[in-house]
């Protein structure tokens, strides 16, 4: 069982002993070290994210409050 470019295409590297192993081993044989394919991130959309979020209420907010303000002083 010699490394070929057959077997480069079907392996990864252990990120704790950096031995080469079979792509989607769950545990390294070399050092024993458990392979986690890592989380992905949920990607939020840029209005969504909490500052965001808080400068629209902010100035929802001061909109709300001068339309108040005139709405007593003219009307």
């Amino acid at each position: 069982m010699g490394f070929n470019a057959d077997n480069a295409k079907q392996s990864d590297v252990c990120p704790y002993c950096k031995e080469i192993i079979v792509r989607g081993a769950i545990r390294c044989r070399h050092c024993g070290g458990d392979i986690k394919t890592p989380k992905r991130l949920k990607i939020v959309p840029s209005w969504r994210r909490p500052f965001v979020m808080g400068m629209y209420f902010g100035v929802f907010l001061c909109l709300a409050v001068v339309v108040f303000y005139y709405w007593l002083r003219y009307w």
